[in-house]
């Protein structure tokens, strides 16, 4: 289900992102720190951040948003992916392409603000997702939104080096039973 409108929260709303966000997702993509931080796996011309966008839009196993700040102006993307609909679990990806933002809650309102939602009306019990294990500021942030350690593994990243990757997940019942204060009131 992929609302219309926008899902508000407490500091940001998201909306579905649309065609004409491709420049956004462009700037995004070409910042040196925001894509190392990302892992890569964004295009980085406009005709391949284009063609990745029309492909994302059409994928039934993906919900992606954008990401606006108080005076609703483009601040990131955030979407979740490999959507399995039977077992009620994907894995989440959110991208602050602003770094002058970066530290001022913007991303943990965001990660709440679609696990609310995702939640309660999109049928999924579990998101998962990968970090850098040195990204310490997005460790702080996920755990913050509830989601645990489950694991650990050495990836290759696009540079050829290789890098200590989280395994991270939260599931709804620990939202509404362990972390209550991860599970914002709707908007």
């Amino acid at each position: 289900m992929m609302p219309t409108a926008l899902i508000r929260g407490e500091r940001v709303s998201l909306r579905p992102v649309r065609l004409e966000d491709v420049d956004h997702l462009l700037r995004w993509a070409t910042h040196p720190e925001v894509a190392r931080l990302a892992q890569g796996g964004y295009p980085v011309t406009r005709e391949g951040t284009l063609k990745w966008l029309q492909e994302a839009l059409q994928d039934r196993y993906r919900k992606l948003f954008l990401i606006l700040g108080p005076d609703g102006t483009p601040i990131g993307d955030i979407d979740v992916h490999h959507i399995a609909w039977r077992s009620g679990e994907g894995e989440l990806r959110i991208r602050i392409g602003e770094p002058s933002l970066w530290g001022r809650g913007y991303g943990t309102d965001a990660i709440r603000t679609l696990l609310r939602h995702l939640f309660q009306h999109g049928h999924l019990r579990r998101i998962y997702l990968r970090v850098l294990r040195d990204n310490h500021r997005a460790v702080r942030c996920y755990r913050k939104c509830g989601f645990r350690v489950e694991g650990r593994r050495v990836e290759r990243h696009q540079d050829g080096q290789l890098q200590e990757v989280l395994l991270m997940s939260v599931r709804l019942e620990e939202l509404q039973y362990v972390h209550p204060d991860c599970w914002p009131q709707a908007g």
